[in-house]
């Protein structure tokens, strides 16, 4: 942790939050329909596929599938999407905690939005009224009216980690910060003396 200045702390959070926005408008969108493809390709049925990006919106895809699959198959469809970025950010996030204990904070820092990004497609379809969850869940015949209780208790948690992370990054600079000065402080007493 002696490193914190050396690798601008600040330009990190910052280089961080700006992953966060491309990733979480551009690139996961993306593997989130590419979740629906996988599933798709496994179950041996062709599609096609809308994929749109406007500057004032996010990217946008709609897949569109040929065959008729069961149910159980039909629900795997839905969520494709949103089960392959929950599995990424996991990965991501896993890493990030990796790369953190062993004192790369300068890595942590981008990984750690990197994970959020992806997390975050999972959370929201759990707040949503209709999407590939509720598409799922509903023809399963499951209840959904818990989701968004779950969603609340996910973004709870990531914000927490957030938390927890930011506060001893922070109080690694502190001490960084306690450390430089009393350097500065024997330096100049060996001057004057």
């Amino acid at each position: 942790m002696k490193h914190i200045r050396e690798f601008h702390y600040d330009v990190y959070f910052i280089v961080g939050i700006l992953l966060f926005l491309i990733f979480s408008f551009i690139i996961v969108p993306f593997f989130h329909e590419l979740g629906h493809v996988i599933v798709l390709k496994y179950h041996n049925c062709s599609y096609w596929a809308n994929l749109e990006y406007g500057f004032f919106n996010k990217f946008y895809g709609e897949i569109y599938q040929k065959c008729m699959l069961n149910s159980k198959a039909q629900a795997l469809v839905y969520i494709g999407g949103v089960t392959l970025t929950f599995i990424i950010g996991i990965i991501l996030l896993i890493s990030e905690y990796i790369v953190h204990r062993r004192s790369k904070i300068h890595l942590a820092i981008p990984l750690m939005f990197l994970s959020y990004a992806f997390l975050l497609d999972f959370i929201n379809y759990l707040f949503f009224t209709t999407g590939d969850i509720i598409n799922a869940m509903n023809i399963l015949g499951k209840n959904t009216s818990y989701l968004p209780l779950i969603g609340i208790l996910l973004v709870i948690a990531l914000l927490t980690y957030l938390y927890i992370n930011l506060n001893k990054e922070l109080h690694a600079i502190v001490i960084e910060e306690e450390h430089m000065i009393k350097k500065i402080r024997k330096s100049l007493k060996e001057m004057f003396k």
